[in-house]
């Protein structure tokens, strides 16, 4: 009897085997993830959220289907030339809300696949979805960093990966400057190690004088922040591309309506890419009514004054008091209270 039951067992199993899909051709697997395209996106509706949002909802499907057809390839052709490329998209997409599965996948591959051609690509991954998803784990992130930059001690990625890991060690300035200095020391010439130079500067510049003159792009008119003592100035550090910079303008402009006859100026600082032209970003700024005046940096996150101050994130707003010292480099929603203070300062010293 318990032998016929066993081989019964054992003949169902070979029937399911039997039924089940073979698996499909990698060539039908990659036409069919080639051919799912994302929806295009309306570039001139980006300050608009519940656009975006809508936006969101439509590729949603879209970027299920690609990691389901990453995972159907890696499973039936490990070893294809684009399993990792596919793997990686799949990651990405698993970022916000999978992070715990993506983070586990990638360490499954890593431990079965140490001498892929792409390994360095799947260590960045892992260590960047560690830091960079709705739930942050900067210990986790901080153990992945070290491993990708002991295993690619030459790919500069790993100075953006610890410049990230600054950013989740705020609150604990001396942790910062550990990392930055490190960056400097060990990326030494790259846009990272200057990038880190101004972070140290920034951390370190409150209280102490900030200079900036330049010719207005809409007028042309020559300004000086040495011309501007006496005054409080905010500096608004932004591009025509960055989706949250636009949104704040009109909270910006109320402020600037607010304040500007009580003593306080605004200086815009631009950090367009030279690609976008500036007849594009006097546009915008005509545009959304942007009447103080603008510093055309042209060059970027690479521009001299922006990357000499360490902002590598916009929008950023710095406030300078009378006295032409740097105040506060983390003035974004707080103007309403860092304002009427120093104003109020002003008062009493007079």
């Amino acid at each position: 009897m318990k032998t016929w039951i066993a081989f019964s067992v054992i003949a169902l199993l070979w029937t399911n085997t039997l039924r089940a899909d073979p698996p499909r051709p990698a060539e039908k697997i990659l036409e069919e993830f080639d051919a799912a395209k994302a929806p295009p996106f309306d570039s001139q509706q980006r300050e608009d959220r519940e656009y975006v949002s809508k936006y969101l909802d439509a590729r949603k499907p879209l970027d299920n289907k690609r990691s389901r057809l990453a995972w159907e390839l890696y499973r039936s052709c490990p070893n294809h030339e684009r399993a990792v490329e596919l793997l990686l998209v799949r990651w990405e997409n698993m970022r916000v809300d999978e992070t715990t599965q993506a983070l586990q996948e990638i360490g499954n591959f890593v431990s079965d696949h140490p001498d892929s051609p792409r390994i360095a690509d799947v260590l960045h991954a892992r260590a960047d979805g560690a830091l960079r998803n709705r739930r942050p784990d900067p210990a986790k992130g901080k153990a992945f960093i070290e491993d990708f930059i002991r295993k690619l001690p030459q790919d500069e990625r790993g100075a953006r990966l610890l410049g990230d890991l600054a950013y989740y060690s705020r609150g604990n300035r001396n942790a910062q400057r550990a990392i930055y200095r490190r960056i400097a020391a060990d990326y030494a010439g790259t846009y990272w190690a200057k990038m880190a130079q101004g972070a140290l500067r920034q951390l370190d510049g409150i209280g102490k004088p900030i200079e900036l003159s330049f010719n207005d792009v809409v007028t042309g008119r020559h300004i000086s922040m040495t011309d501007l003592r006496g005054k409080v100035l905010v500096l608004q550090f932004w591009s025509t591309t960055c989706g949250p910079c636009l949104a704040e303008m009109p909270e910006l402009r109320a402020s600037y309506a607010k304040y500007n006859d009580q003593g306080v100026e605004f200086i815009g600082v631009n950090l367009d890419h030279p690609s976008h032209g500036v007849d594009s970003v006097k546009k915008c700024i005509a545009h959304h009514k942007m009447t103080w005046p603008q510093y055309y940096q042209g060059n970027g996150l690479e521009s001299e004054f922006s990357q000499s101050w360490g902002v590598n994130a916009i929008p950023t707003l710095f406030v300078v008091d009378q006295d032409g010292n740097l105040h506060s480099t983390e003035a974004r929603g707080r103007l309403e209270f860092i304002i009427p203070k120093l104003l109020s300062r002003q008062a009493q010293n007079n």
